[in-house]
C-alpha cells in the first residue's frame, strides 16, 4: 500500500484553496465512499477541507520503476 504523508496532504490542500484545485483520492479499495471518509475525518478531528470529495477506484496505483508513486500519471487520471 502506498501512502502520502499527512504534511503533503495539508500543503496540497492549502494550495488548492487558492487555485480552485480539488483533492482526489485514488484507492484500490472496492466500494470506497466519500461519506465513509467524511465520517472517519470528523471522528479523528480532520478538517472538512482536508477530506477529498472525489474518490477514484483503480486496479493498482501507478508507480515508477523505483516503486515510488507516479504523480504525473495520477495527475493525468485526476484531470480525466
Amino acid at each position: 500500500m502506498a501512502m502520502v504523508p499527512w504534511s503533503k496532504v495539508e500543503r496540497a490542500n492549502e494550495r488548492a484553496r487558492f487555485t480552485g484545485e480539488q483533492l482526489v483520492l485514488f484507492t484500490t479499495r472496492k466500494g470506497a465512499k466519500v461519506s465513509d471518509l467524511q465520517l472517519w475525518g470528523r471522528s479523528n478531528g480532520i478538517t472538512e477541507l482536508a477530506i477529498p470529495r472525489d474518490i477514484r477506484e483503480v486496479d493498482a496505483l501507478p508507480v515508477l520503476g523505483t516503486g515510488k508513486l507516479d504523480y504525473v500519471t495520477m495527475g493525468g487520471l485526476a484531470a480525466a
